[in-house]
């Protein structure tokens, strides 16, 4: 794991444990193209790398920081993360020329063949899967207004205010809408 750290040689590891500190722009995990965030910062980190027999376990933690936008107001949203790596490798015996089961069901786990192991994509997932689904600057983000569009977080707008009977009537919220339908259905 030297000179690419997220190369794990085999044989080095049957000599005992790897250990492996990160320190790498993001550009090497192939975070400089995530749509909606922007990775400025290293990925840093540790990885432990332990031979059992022919499976081979990658175990430790990867940290960076990211830069999103709010879905509500379109400010800036900084976000920490820090992803928990247990990784599962198991030697691939397989025939060359038999086709993969693609419609097989259960876990996913890795394998390998040959004496390395390429993680850089799996790690890349694993810290991807930390990033928020809805980016939000704050919990109490006021948003941008519907009639001007001014970020409502800054101040009111100069829009003028609705009276009560104009008001819109909210949105219902989705995951509750498609609940409430199901309730509904009858099934004789």
């Amino acid at each position: 794991m030297a000179d690419n750290p997220f190369r794990i040689d085999i044989q080095r590891v049957s000599q005992g444990t790897a250990k492996q500190d990160i320190k790498v722009p993001p550009e090497e995990l192939g975070l400089d193209d995530v749509e909606g965030f922007t990775f400025e910062n290293e990925v840093t980190g540790n990885l432990m790398v332990v031979l059992s027999g022919d499976d081979v376990f990658v175990t430790g933690t990867l940290k960076t920081t990211a830069t999103g936008k709010c879905v509500c107001c379109l400010g800036p949203v900084h976000c920490d993360l820090r992803a928990n790596i247990g990784l599962p490798y198991v030697k691939d015996e397989r025939d060359a020329d038999l086709p993969l089961d693609e419609t097989a069901k259960g876990p996913v786990i890795d394998s390998y063949s040959g004496n390395t192991i390429e993680a850089a994509e799996q790690l890349r997932g694993v810290l991807l899967l930390e990033l928020p689904d809805v980016p939000r600057c704050s919990a109490d983000c006021k948003g941008l207004c519907p009639s001007c569009g001014a970020n409502l977080n800054e101040g009111a707008c100069a829009c003028e205010p609705k009276d009560q009977d104009e008001e819109e009537e909210p949105m219902p919220d989705p995951a509750n809408t498609w609940k409430d339908k199901l309730k509904q259905i009858k099934i004789d």
